[in-house]
């Protein structure tokens, strides 16, 4: 039998003829001339719309963190494609040498894409011991040409005639940001969002950026105990603190002022704190508190928290951790034993998420029983494993359910 006059098994499909397939052009079958207008159409393009709406949906990692690899790749699927993931790569910046300066420079300024609109989050890091490092001059005007940013992430490191052995040089002379650098910042724009981490040996970086950010509502701090003072009391608080322990302890006189025109609503505390400084911020804001985030909590400091009554959101990440007084808390991010504990003693939460360290025998019990009460009280509840992703969707909640 030829190849001709095999049979079809599957009935509905084409039988190969090879004189066809492969044939002179003679003996090809014409195309019709309605397919032949139709393979002439332009090709169809999606909306901006659409691709805004596909890369958002994978602009962020499990973590909360921009995905830059998935907007790297979209970049080269066409022009299309490619503009829109850069305005979404161009959202969160990193600057960290004079290279990587130069490089953002070309594309905001010289380019003229109008992707200095689209800088909503710029991080630069001043070491000037480092060859080829940002230059602070720079870094202003980099900060300049952003006219929506939003969050200034700074990391600042001490000059190399400064850095000598057991630490630095008790020389105070040096600043970070010089009174011509000073000059190019006055015109900053509304930046709400600063985390500052300074190892400079600078104690005026603080006072300095507070007086250059009136608007500022976050504030995170990082770095060495010679790096900070207490800045004026004059100086207004943000509305959301976010400090490491020691530094709360050198700038607790600044810290625990009362603040009337723009009072404290969230305290967040990278590692856990001592009783006397959780004691003496909470005395000073607590009644205007509206969310605590802490590593544990000591079944002796749970009493403090009595003067909270506006305590809506917590965070607490220990397993065996005490709880504050929770009678109006609607959003929680707990491990698995504290989340069975505040369902069982209140009925005002309204979302959870729960960390789930070990996945053993006796967690899979607890977070079984936790599945059901939160199905019976109508509770939203998240649950991870991730403590990265623990702690960035719980703040990502907050913005979101209006905590705050």
């Amino acid at each position: 039998m030829s190849n001709l006059e095999l049979a079809n098994p599957l009935g509905a499909l084409p039988t190969f003829n090879p004189k066809v397939q492969a044939g002179p052009s003679s003996h090809r079958p014409r195309m019709h001339a309605a397919q032949r207008h139709l393979d002439r159409r332009p090709p169809l393009y999606l909306p901006v719309e659409i691709i805004s709406s596909i890369l958002e949906a994978g602009y962020h990692t499990h973590d909360l963190q921009q995905d830059t690899k998935c907007l790297l790749n979209a970049c080269l699927i066409s022009r299309g494609w490619s503009l829109v993931a850069q305005k979404l790569l161009f959202c969160h910046v990193v600057i960290r040498s004079q290279k990587a300066y130069a490089s953002f420079h070309a594309a905001v300024y010289e380019q003229k894409k109008g992707l200095a609109e689209c800088v909503r989050s710029l991080g630069a890091t001043l070491d000037p011991a480092q060859p080829g490092g940002l230059r602070s001059s720079f870094f202003a005007y980099a900060v300049s040409l952003c006219p929506n940013l939003a969050t200034l992430d700074l990391a600042c490191y001490a000059a190399a005639s400064r850095a000598v052995r057991g630490g630095l040089s008790k020389d105070r002379s040096y600043r970070v940001l010089p009174d011509e650098v000073l000059a190019t910042l006055r015109p900053t724009p509304h930046i709400t969002t600063l985390r500052l981490a300074n190892w400079s040996g600078d104690p005026t970086l603080l006072s300095t950026l507070l007086q250059l950010l009136p608007a500022l509502r976050t504030l995170a701090l990082r770095g060495t105990l010679t790096s900070f003072t207490s800045p004026p009391c004059g100086v207004p608080l943000p509305e959301r603190l976010v400090l490491e322990p020691s530094l709360a302890s050198t700038l607790l006189a600044w810290l625990a002022q009362p603040s009337l025109s723009s009072p404290v609503r969230a305290l967040e505390f990278t590692r856990q704190p001592e009783p006397t400084v959780l004691a003496a911020l909470l005395h000073a804001h607590g009644s205007a508190l509206c969310m605590v985030t802490l590593p544990t909590l000591p079944t002796a400091s749970a009493e403090l928290f009595a003067c909270c009554s506006s305590l809506c959101a917590l965070r607490i990440e220990h397993p065996f951790s005490a709880l504050p007084p929770c009678a109006r808390v609607r959003h929680a991010a707990l491990a698995l034993g504290p989340a069975l504990v505040l369902l069982r003693t209140s009925t005002a939460v309204e979302s959870l998420c729960v960390m789930v360290w070990r996945e053993n025998k006796e967690e899979s019990a607890q977070l079984r029983k936790l599945r059901a009460l939160c199905a019976v009280r109508g509770v939203y509840l998240w649950e991870e494993r991730d403590i990265r992703a623990f702690r960035a969707r719980f703040w990502d909640d907050v913005e979101k359910g209006g905590w705050m």
